[in-house]
C-alpha cells in the first residue's frame, strides 16, 4: 500500500509540505472500524495494533491434525504473512479511486491563513470528492471520464466497472478492496452535470439554466439569432421555405422504465434542462388533458388504435418526441414519457415545446408523423383548450408523412402528405428518427431499472 511506503500528498503548495503545518497527524474516527472490516476472517491477523500503530499477528495458525502439522507458534515467527491493505492508525488518509485501482494514501492539507476548504484543495488536484463535508473518498477526473466513455460506447454497467477496478487492485482478494460503487455513481452524475454546465457556457454565470439550455441542437437548422439573422415575418422577399423548421415525430416503446422503489429519495439535477421535458409541468398537463378514443378513419394504424393500451408495473411504456428531419438531432426539451400508448396528449406537449425552441421570426414548420392524417386534424383545437400548451399564433404548421410509411395509408393520403408534393420540402424521407432509436435501444435494458432521474439522463445521452 502506498501509505505504508511513506507516500504522502501535499496540497496547495506544488507538492511541497505546507509551511504552516503542525506536523501532527489528524485522528480518524473510523480507522479502527475500517481496518477491522478488512481483516475480518483472515487467519493470523489480530484486531489490535501494537504501540507503534502497526498491525501484528497474535493468533496462531489453526492446526487440524497435530500429527501432520507442526505445533502452533506465535505469529512473529512467520515473517512472510501477507500484509492487509490498511492505513496506519492515527494518520489522515484518503481513498483515491483511479483507473489503475483503489488506493489509500496519506494526505496533508494546506493550513495557511485563507486556505481553501479540503474539498476544493482536492478538486485543484483533479480529485472529485464523494462528500464535500467529510473528504474521505475521491475519484480522479480521468477515472470519471473513462467510466462515462465505457458506459456510453460499450454499455458497461457501473457495478461491472467498479468490479473491474477491485480486481485490478487485488486479483487474488478483490472482495477485500473497499466498496465505493455507490459513491462512484453519485459522483459520476455530478461530474456529468458540471460538464454540461461548462459546455453550455454556464461555468461562470450566476443565473440558472432555462429549459433545454443544457442540450445542443442541430447547427444547420435555422435558429434566428444563433445561426441566422432575425428576419421580419412580413418580409415577402425571402421565400418561406428558407426559414422553415423541418422535424420528424415518433415514439419508441423499447425505452421502458419501472416504477421507482423509493421515489422520495430521488434527486433531480437536470430536470427539463436537457432533452427531456420538465417533469412537474408535464404531469400537470397530463392531469387535465382529455383523451378521446378515436378510431382511425384511414387504414388500421396501431399508433392510433392502441394509443390507450395500458401496461402494468411500468412507470413509462416508452418515450417519444421530435428531432430534426434532415440531420437527426433531438430537439432540446421536447422528449416525453408514454404512460400508456402513443397518445395525442403526449405528442402534443412534445410538439408545442419544439415549436417554442429558438423559433423567433420563423413562420413555418414542416412536421412528419406516421399518423399525421389523424393527428393533425384537431391539433390546434387541443392546444387552444389546454392550460399548459401554446404555439406561435402566426406559425404555419405543414403536416407530412414519411415516404416509407405513407404508402400504407389510403391513396388520398399520398398526395396530401407525401414530401414529394410539399413545396420547399426537397428530397426527404421523414423517417430519420428510426435510426436514432437503434442506438438508444442498446442501453434501454440497462436503464429500465435505474432511478428516474438517472434514466432520463442515460436514455438520451446515447
Amino acid at each position: 500500500m502506498l501509505a505504508k511506503l511513506g507516500v504522502e500528498i501535499h496540497l496547495s503548495h506544488g507538492g511541497q509540505p505546507c509551511p504552516n503545518h503542525n506536523w501532527e497527524w489528524e485522528d480518524t474516527d473510523d480507522e479502527d472500524q475500517y481496518t477491522a472490516s478488512l481483516t475480518a476472517g483472515i487467519p493470523g491477523v489480530a484486531k489490535a495494533a501494537d504501540e507503534h500503530g502497526d498491525w501484528r499477528c497474535t493468533e496462531p495458525y489453526a492446526t487440524a491434525d497435530k500429527d501432520v502439522f507442526l505445533e502452533s507458534e506465535p505469529a512473529a515467527t512467520f515473517p512472510d504473512l501477507p500484509e492487509v491493505n490498511t492505513a496506519q492508525i492515527g494518520k489522515t488518509t484518503i481513498t483515491i479511486v483511479h483507473s489503475s485501482g483503489v488506493h489509500i494514501l496519506s494526505i496533508q492539507y494546506c493550513q495557511c491563513m485563507g486556505a481553501r476548504t479540503p474539498d476544493k484543495q482536492l478538486f485543484e488536484m483533479r480529485l472529485f470528492v464523494a462528500s464535500f463535508t467529510r473528504s474521505k473518498t475521491a475519484f480522479t477526473f480521468a477515472l470519471l471520464d473513462n467510466f462515462i466513455l465505457d458506459n456510453l460506447e460499450c454499455g458497461t454497467l457501473g457495478m461491472n466497472y467498479y468490479s473491474k477496478l477491485r480486481r485490478i487492485t487485488s486479483s487474488i482478494f478483490p472482495h477485500a478492496v473497499p466498496d465505493h460503487y455507490r459513491e462512484m455513481m453519485q459522483v459520476a452524475r455530478q461530474w456529468c452535470q458540471l460538464k454540461l454546465l461548462k459546455w453550455n457556457r454556464f461555468s461562470h454565470e450566476k443565473r440558472e439554466p432555462k429549459d433545454g439550455e443544457l442540450a445542443l441542437f442541430c447547427p444547420a437548422c435555422p435558429q434566428p439569432g444563433i445561426n441566422t439573422p432575425l428576419q421580419p415575418k412580413s418580409d415577402e422577399t425571402i421565400p418561406g421555405w428558407i426559414y422553415t423548421r423541418s422535424l420528424v415525430m415518433d415514439g419508441n416503446f423499447k425505452a421502458e422504465h419501472l416504477y421507482p422503489t423509493h421515489p422520495e429519495d430521488e434527486v433531480w439535477l437536470t430536470d427539463g434542462k436537457g432533452f427531456m421535458v420538465a417533469r412537474a409541468r408535464y404531469w400537470a398537463h397530463l392531469a387535465v388533458a382529455q383523451y378521446l378514443v378515436q378510431r382511425s378513419k384511414c387504414n388500421n394504424h396501431r399508433a392510433v388504435n392502441q394509443a390507450n393500451a395500458s401496461r402494468h408495473k411500468l412507470e413509462a411504456t416508452g418515450i417519444g418526441g421530435c428531432a430534426c428531419a434532415w440531420h437527426g438531432c433531438f430537439v432540446p426539451n421536447s422528449m416525453v414519457d408514454f404512460q400508456k400508448g402513443e397518445r395525442q396528449m403526449n405528442m402534443d406537449y412534445a410538439l408545442c415545446n419544439m415549436l417554442a425552441h429558438n423559433t423567433d421570426s420563423l413562420c413555418r414548420a414542416l412536421t412528419f408523423y406516421d399518423v399525421n392524417c389523424q393527428y393533425n386534424r384537431h391539433f390546434k383545437k387541443r392546444v387552444e383548450d389546454s392550460l399548459h400548451m401554446d404555439i406561435p399564433s402566426d406559425m404555419d404548421i405543414v403536416p407530412g408523412i414519411g415516404l416509407w410509411h405513407v404508402h400504407g395509408h389510403q391513396d388520398k393520403c399520398f398526395v396530401r402528405y407525401a414530401s414529394n408534393f410539399i413545396p420547399g420540402a426537397a428530397r426527404i424521407d421523414g423517417k430519420i428518427m428510426e435510426t436514432l432509436w437503434a442506438s438508444l435501444n442498446i442501453i434501454s435494458p440497462a436503464a429500465r431499472g435505474m432511478s428516474t432521474p438517472t434514466d432520463k439522463n442515460a436514455s438520451i445521452s446515447k
